[in-house]
C-alpha cells in the first residue's frame, strides 16, 4: 500500500516542478527570487507549483495509472461532500517533505493568492505522512547536524531555504 503512495508523491512532485518551470511558473519564479531563494536552492529543495486547475494533478496522476484513490490517501486529492475529486493543492507554491531516506512524504503548499486560506496547507496524516512528526529540511540539512551535533529549528520553509543559502545548513522547520 505503502509502494503506491510514495508513487503517486514522485510523480506528483515531478508535475509541479515542471509547472514551476515552465511559462506557467514566471510569477512564481519572481516571487521566489524576489524572497531571495536562488535557482539552486529550487532545486536542491525540489520546489514545484500548483495552478489554479481543479484537475491538474489529477489528470497527471490518472495518465501515470494511480489510482483516485491512492491520491486521495497521499493527501494530493480530496473529494468534495458530492463525491467529485479534484487537486488539494491549488494556486500554492509546493515545498515536499522527505523521509532522510530520500522518500518523499508529504507536501507544504503556501498560498500565493490574496486572501487565499490557508496561508499553508500541508498533506492530511496518511500512511507515510504525519506533519507532527515530521521536520522540514531534515533530508537535507541530516549530514551538517551529524557533523555540527545540532539543529537549528525555524518556523518556516522559506526560513529553511534562507539560512540554508547562507551557510547554515543544519536548519529544519517544525
Amino acid at each position: 500500500e505503502t509502494d503506491i503512495l510514495y508513487e503517486a508523491n514522485d510523480i506528483a512532485l515531478a508535475h509541479y516542478h515542471k509547472i514551476l518551470a515552465s511559462s506557467a511558473g514566471d510569477k512564481v519564479r519572481h516571487y521566489l527570487k524576489k524572497r531571495g531563494v536562488n535557482e539552486t536552492s529550487l532545486k536542491t529543495f525540489s520546489l514545484g507549483f500548483a495552478p489554479e486547475s481543479w484537475n491538474s494533478l489529477k489528470d497527471t496522476l490518472e495518465s501515470n495509472k494511480i489510482p483516485h484513490a491512492a491520491g486521495v490517501k497521499a493527501g494530493l486529492l480530496i473529494h468534495n461532500e458530492k463525491g467529485n475529486i479534484y487537486d488539494r493543492f491549488r494556486q500554492r507554491l509546493i515545498f515536499p517533505f522527505y523521509r532522510l531516506s530520500g522518500k518523499i512524504v508529504g507536501i507544504g503548499g503556501r498560498a500565493l493568492a490574496k486572501g487565499q486560506e490557508p496561508k499553508y496547507l500541508n498533506s492530511p496524516d496518511s500512511p507515510i505522512f504525519s506533519k507532527g512528526r515530521e521536520l522540514y529540511g531534515l533530508y537535507h540539512s541530516r549530514d551538517e547536524i551529524r557533523k555540527t551535533g545540532h539543529a537549528i529549528l525555524v518556523e518556516g520553509y522559506l526560513d529553511v531555504i534562507s539560512l540554508f543559502q547562507a551557510g547554515f545548513q543544519n536548519v529544519v522547520a517544525g
